[in-house]
């Protein structure tokens, strides 16, 4: 017999059979028994998770030869003719390659004739996002006012593409991503028919790297089972998949609560010579730690939010001191700004090991409500060493009630930003108010340089940037960048300009200032119970 793949072996037959869809399985099995049965159908929902089987299934259960059914009978010609993918009367369509208006045209012409010898001619379109505006609006009609005898089912990944229109004459069905435990449970009756052993860890992963698709995590197994034979061991499925452990997680965590940069620096460079994919390991990191915030706020008895095995629970709880709540928020964000920045950067090794340094600080982070309170306490301080001092609170001040000058001091980090005469003042800020957007979007590393900028000045074909510190001078400078900024600048508002970087070093502090520093910076000091680690004051 020729081999088939576990996904297709396996694929479900009935509507009980489906897994993780028992909200939608228990819709349908009312609306046959009942005998409620729409003209059109939407399943959406993520990848693998039984959409298209659903529809075959639905299909059999309408028509098959021994009457609509919940069951559909499997043995009938009919049963069978849809199950391989030959029936006349349910006809399969891939929305992506036949998504043209010709295509449309003659399925409209073809669901006027009555179905060969079923009860309903059934058209599945699956991708059915793909098809084009005029696909969409010559079946719009059909789909208005459809022969009785024709029903519609589409399948799709993205929803918000189908047109509202088409989504409104439907019964739209979601599909949940199907947990990671419900996975593991199918794919352990698998491997038990199929003679195979595997270890629970390994099987675990397995599941875990399907991402919720049962048709990938059974893609997976194919595989995992193809390079080990019948013998699995969790060895083989993270060198075969490239998953990692949760030992190697564990150990990055335990190196950054011990604040152990060089640990993670190694690890790092560890990570570089297995070529492992940078974003894939940060995006596991990201898994942890939510899994850890979850136990910290809802306790270990709300495990079950988690999907996760009980011994990992276990693991995590042994970092629940180290953390507070905000604390994982903000290792989280982090995390999450390092996966968009990995996606941009040319040097994704520079990027990983530069955040390792913030990251490896998360103990310190301080947010603008713990400066506020901390300058609160600073002010009833100094009330209560000088009584007659009036402190003027003024308010802050929104943008709608600044001047037109103070608006784009205020928008471009207070620079001094000028513009040659003969250019538009108000256009040229507002252009430049959306480069910086736009560059903060895709360049948010150049953009940030950008806000240290002493002076930007701007004239018919150039921008002039003066930098009082090297680093942001040099990174400008530089040929790779600047031809970055300029095609940023291009594509957004189609104009051709060249940026210019200038070095100015600062105004040396006068003898009286560095006295009026050296005492404000004590008092701060005095006042926040603070010490100097390195430096004079």
């Amino acid at each position: 017999m020729t081999y088939q793949v576990t996904a297709r072996k396996w694929r479900p037959q009935n509507l009980d059979e489906l897994i993780g869809q028992k909200h939608l399985s228990n819709a349908l099995i009312n609306a046959i028994e009942n005998k409620r049965i729409a003209h059109a159908y939407l399943f959406s929902g993520p990848r693998g998770v039984g959409k298209t089987s659903s529809a075959r299934i639905f299909a059999k259960s309408l028509n098959c030869e021994t009457g609509i059914t919940t069951k559909p009978c499997q043995t009938c010609s009919n049963c069978i003719e849809i199950t391989n993918g030959s029936s006349y009367d349910v006809l399969e369509i891939d929305g992506a390659s036949n998504r043209g208006i010709d295509q449309i045209r003659e399925l409209r012409d073809n669901v006027k004739y009555l179905p060969n010898k079923s009860h309903y001619k059934i058209i599945i379109i699956d991708e059915v996002h793909m098809l084009t505006d005029q696909a969409f609006n010559a079946l719009l009609k059909t789909l208005e006012e459809p022969p009785s005898h024709v029903i519609f089912i589409f399948a799709t990944t993205e929803a918000h593409k189908v047109k509202i229109t088409i989504r409104s004459r439907c019964q739209h069905y979601h599909f949940r991503q199907i947990p990671t435990s419900l996975i593991q449970e199918h794919l352990q009756k698998i491997i038990q028919s199929e003679g195979i052993t595997i270890e629970d860890k390994a099987l675990y992963q397995i599941a875990k790297a399907g991402d919720g698709s049962m048709r990938d995590s059974q893609s997976l197994l194919d595989q995992v089972i193809a390079y080990s034979d019948k013998n699995i061991t969790v060895e083989k499925v993270e060198e075969i998949l490239g998953v990692f452990s949760e030992e190697r997680y564990y150990l990055f965590i335990d190196s950054l609560t011990n604040n152990n940069i060089l640990n993670l620096l190694k690890f790092s460079q560890q990570l570089a010579t297995e070529g492992v994919d940078l974003i894939q390991f940060t995006t596991g990191l990201i898994g942890y730690f939510r899994n850890l915030l979850i136990i910290l706020t809802t306790g270990e008895e709300n495990s079950l939010l988690l999907d996760i095995p009980s011994e990992v629970v276990s693991e995590l709880n042994k970092y629940i001191d180290s953390f507070t709540e905000q604390q994982l928020l903000d290792v989280i964000n982090l995390l999450t700004q390092l996966i968009q920045d990995l996606k941009k950067a040319s040097n994704q090794q520079f990027y990983f090991e530069s955040s390792l340094y913030r990251l490896v600080d998360y103990q310190n982070f301080i947010h603008p409500a713990e400066i506020i309170e901390r300058f609160e306490v600073l002010e009833q301080e100094i009330l209560k060493q000088f009584p007659s001092v009036a402190i003027q609170k003024k308010p802050l001040l929104k943008s709608t009630d600044l001047p037109l000058e103070k608006k784009q001091d205020r928008i471009i980090n207070d620079n001094s930003f000028s513009t040659n005469e003969n250019v538009n003042q108000n256009n040229t800020y507002q252009q430049w108010k959306q480069f910086k957007t736009e560059l903060h979007n895709k360049k948010p590393m150049l953009e940030g340089f950008l806000s240290h900028a002493m002076d930007i000045k701007i004239d018919e074909t150039e921008i002039h940037i003066t930098f009082n510190d090297t680093y942001s001078h040099e990174e400008f400078s530089k040929k790779d960048n600047q031809k970055i900024l300029e095609e940023i600048y291009y594509d957004l508002l189609k104009k051709k300009m060249k940026f210019v970087s200038h070095f100015q070093e600062g105004k040396p502090m006068s003898e009286e200032d560095k006295s009026k520093q050296q005492s404000n910076i004590s008092s701060l000091i005095n006042t926040f119970n603070g010490k100097v680690i390195s430096g004079d004051l």
